[in-house]
């Protein structure tokens, strides 16, 4: 019988390497190079300076909206700039994200929106990041009422949010990535 288990000897620990995910683009050479894709195939350069400069600005206006290290927070976000971005954020700040499908309807029944529901009341009613858009919708939400009155912040938002000097260092943090896959039951399944 063959066992699926097998031991190594530890890594050796040179200490000059990154300790958590969040000291991995702050120690990124900054000028290297990003490449987004958008749905119609058109490509937008970016590099690691300009991701952090503007993950910091995420994360301070998070913070600016009450987010504290270890707080979920909800990702309704289409664009996959925003969401590297945001993710960042998070990772500088001790967040929890949880990127869920984006909900394009909160005045209709429909799967995503269920999927956005049950996730926000079974963290507790978290901020949730999304874009104006969104955010004006989730506000008028007829068929989930109590998203009326939801923590939501736009990324637009954070444009004109000056940096506040509200950096938060993290010595010790566990990365939580909170995936989320949908079973054939409409329930949500979590992978740590």
């Amino acid at each position: 019988m063959n066992l699926s288990i097998s031991s190594s000897p530890y890594l050796p620990d040179e200490g000059n390497h990154p300790k958590l995910l969040s000291d991995v683009i702050c120690h990124a050479n900054p000028l290297t190079s990003i490449i987004y894709l958008d749905k119609q195939g058109l490509a937008r350069h970016e590099n690691y300076g300009s991701l952090l400069l503007d993950s910091k600005k995420i994360l301070t206006g998070l913070q600016a909206f009450g987010a504290r290290p270890k707080d979920k927070i909800i990702f309704q976000i289409e664009n996959n700039e925003d969401i590297l971005t945001c993710f960042w954020a998070c990772q500088l700040g001790g967040f929890e994200p949880a990127i869920v499908p984006l909900t394009m309807s909160f005045a209709k029944e429909n799967k995503a929106l269920d999927q956005f529901y049950h996730l926000w009341r079974l963290f507790e009613e978290p901020l949730t990041i999304t874009n104006a858009f969104v955010n004006q919708s989730i506000r008028q939400s007829t068929i989930y009422p109590d998203l009326q009155q939801a923590r939501v912040c736009s990324i637009e938002s954070f444009e004109i949010t000056r940096h506040l000097k509200i950096y938060i260092l993290l010595t010790k943090m566990t990365l939580l990535f909170i995936p989320f896959l949908q079973e054939a039951q409409g329930f949500q399944k979590q992978f740590p």
